[in-house]
């Protein structure tokens, strides 16, 4: 057994058992994810995001427990022993027949809930200069939104709102659209304001990366205190110059977003290439991929992953898409491209900010207040002269509900008790428990090339040490070392 990711302490620390009763019955827990690819087998817990790859002995095992979890009886301490299992009845992969493990995991997330609510203020601003955007992307959301941009007046308003409502130390603020940096002069000088007033913050920003030049990257590094930018990128040339159908093309195209990447990851802001998939875009990603791994194969600044677009995929097609996807990140391993979801996911206590215990709130050009970058009257809670009025609808976004058709769900711990309450966004995935057994198997896979990946690294270098050395010893003896 090797661990080849490790635990969310915090996590881990809620659910962890240190002294496991022997005379107990034990089952599979029913939050792990199990991955049994070409790649090898291993074990992922879904409260803790630890995970371990298994021989297969330890495969067989942990199977043997499944099948007992669901036949709803426990085998002894003894099986567990014989197997070398006992770490994993330790970290909760393996738990007691009789352990309540979905009551445990609401009363984690409540005690997590509660130690975030001891903060007071606002940690995080989302900020929409404007609503206005340069292209005319086919899966956006906003289309049909009414353009606005924030003005003077409102701007001075928001300042306020930020001092009188931040929380102590720095702040986090998020740029968002639209296409914000069309009014970046207004970015600028909520920056400037916000200097003056001695605040700090560090900021990130959703961009389709069209308008930078190196003034603004320079900006956007040196006021902005810009750290992160996620852009779409969605595939070679013809295919995304199509789907963003720029409303300017011969100013705002492929070649000027790529060239925004470099600039700004030259000045250490880490830029997220988003790719979104469809059928249609992924049989030429191979020489997207391409293209990315030439320019940018060795900055670590900069990373992609894919995202999939569930209105293009019928229910039968999904398997087959998500295998696709998952070729697509051996490519770019393969090409030495930094690409992969996170592997930290755990745990949550939250699903997204409207549900985040961590208080933020989304200000739109106009000055109004919502818990949801998805803007609608269900989650407006306000505005910037009468400040956050909607409590109500901020506890009832965030109360622990969960639908009743998640309630069994193994991957409610990375996922959420959020849909109960009809997100904005819930019609448009209907396919979330296939996004949760995908999303995991990604993760794992890409655990483990990462660590067969090291584990080459270092025999390589041991060989080179090893050569080296006698190399030394050669030299030495007053001989020469064979070439």
């Amino acid at each position: 057994m090797r661990m080849i990711q490790r635990a969310n302490a915090e996590a881990l620390l809620w659910i962890a058992q240190s002294h496991p009763d022997h005379e107990k019955l034990y089952r599979l827990s029913h939050f792990v994810h199990l991955y049994d690819g070409e790649d090898g087998r291993a074990i992922r817990s879904l409260m803790t995001a630890q995970t371990m790859a298994l021989n297969d002995d330890e495969w067989g095992a942990v199977l043997a427990l499944e099948r007992a979890r669901e036949e709803g009886r426990g085998l002894r301490w003894s099986f567990i022993e014989e197997h070398g299992l006992p770490s994993l009845v330790v970290r909760r992969f393996i738990v007691e027949e009789d352990y309540d493990e979905e009551a445990e995991h609401l009363h984690a997330i409540s005690e997590l809930r509660e130690k975030a609510r001891h903060k007071e203020g606002v940690a995080g601003y989302t900020i929409l200069p404007t609503t206005a955007c340069n292209a005319r992307c086919p899966y956006c959301y906003e289309q049909g939104y009414a353009i606005q941009t924030m003005s003077p007046k409102t701007i001075d308003k928001l300042v306020a709102f930020i001092e009188r409502t931040k929380r102590e130390g720095q702040i986090r603020l998020n740029w968002y659209g639209g296409e914000p940096t069309l009014q970046h002069e207004i970015i600028s000088t909520i920056c400037r304001k916000l200097n003056d007033c001695g605040i700090e913050y560090e900021s990130s920003m959703v961009s389709n990366g069209s308008l930078f030049t190196p003034e603004l990257a320079d900006r956007a590094c040196d006021l902005w205190n810009l750290k992160t930018l996620q852009i779409s990128l969605d595939g070679e040339r013809t295919y995304y110059e199509r789907a963003k159908n720029f409303l300017n093309p011969t100013e705002h195209h492929y070649e000027r977003v790529m060239e925004s990447v470099r600039l700004l990851s030259e000045r250490g802001i880490e830029v997220h290439l988003r790719c979104n998939c469809t059928p249609e875009n992924l049989p030429r990603m191979e020489d997207f991929i391409d293209d990315l791994a030439r320019r940018f194969g060795d900055n670590e600044n900069v990373s992609l992953y894919f995202a999939y677009l569930f209105d293009y995929v019928t229910d039968d097609g999904f398997p087959r898409f998500y295998d696709q996807i998952l070729a697509l990140y051996d490519i770019c391993n393969a090409m030495k491209l930094h690409a992969g979801i996170t592997n930290t996911r755990t745990m949550r206590a939250g699903a997204c900010m409207a549900d985040n215990p961590v208080s933020s709130v989304v200000v739109t050009p106009e000055g109004e207040l919502y818990v949801c970058e998805h803007p609608t009257d269900k989650n407006w809670v306000g505005n910037l002269d009468d400040g956050i009025i909607g409590q109500a609808t901020i506890e009832n976004f965030r109360r622990i509900d969960v639908d009743p058709s998640c309630e069994h769900c193994r991957y409610l711990p990375v996922c959420t008790p959020f849909k109960k309450l009809k997100c904005p966004n819930e019609s448009k995935n209907t396919h979330c428990f296939e996004k949760a057994v995908s999303t995991e198997n990604q993760i794992v896979h890409a655990s483990l090339s990462r660590y067969a990946r090291k584990q080459a690294e270092a025999a390589e270098a041991a060989e080179a040490a090893g050569e080296g050395k006698a190399e030394a010893a050669v030299q030495a003896a007053g001989g020469v070392a064979r070439s």
